[in-house]
């Protein structure tokens, strides 16, 4: 057992023990690419891109707790205070919503270019509190935002363009939103 691992340091700065050993088994990682913790459920939620490619669930003391989406190359998530979560995804090519025991509850865009919905590099994801969720698209340089539209399907609100002088050194690899 080697790397990779999730490494655990306490609010009091100690460490504690560390969790998810290499490999592709229950509780093991491949390549962990994101993390997310759901205080509500006392969750800790890795997006697994490697091998298989899932989202793996743990609890805080990093016992493993299920294997939430599998099929996936998540390379970013994030969990909302309802117990949501929204992947980027690499196997989808765009975004999915899913319910804490991981059905999926919406899905938009795929791989591809310039278009509405297509992405050429998926990194990131960011949703806001009032629930306009974005998307840093890497290889297209740009960041996209959504919202759900009145007949309840997600559309393109926005699209920043990254290569602009404003936004030099910013490659859109890590977003967060705020309220």
């Amino acid at each position: 057992d080697g790397p990779p691992r999730l490494l655990h340091l306490r609010s009091d700065g100690a460490w504690a023990p560390d969790f998810g050993a290499s490999g592709t088994g229950p509780g093991r990682l491949s390549q962990p690419r994101a993390i997310a913790v759901d205080d509500a459920l006392g969750r800790v939620y890795v997006a697994d891109v490697g091998g298989q490619g899932r989202l793996v669930a743990y609890d805080l003391q990093g016992g493993y707790v299920a294997t939430v989406s599998r099929g996936a190359r998540p390379v970013d998530v994030q969990v909302l205070p309802d117990g949501t979560s929204w992947l980027a995804d690499l196997s989808a090519g765009g975004l999915r919503h899913l319910a804490a025991d991981g059905t999926e509850l919406a899905r938009f865009g795929h791989f591809g270019p310039d278009d509405e919905d297509g992405f050429l590099g998926l990194a990131a994801v960011a949703v806001e509190p009032r629930g306009r969720v974005w998307a840093a698209d890497q290889d297209g340089t740009r960041l996209r935002a959504y919202e759900l539209d009145a007949g309840g399907r997600w559309a393109r609100v926005a699209t920043l363009d990254l290569t602009r002088p404003n936004f030099a050194g910013c490659d859109g690899r890590r977003l967060q939103a705020l309220g």
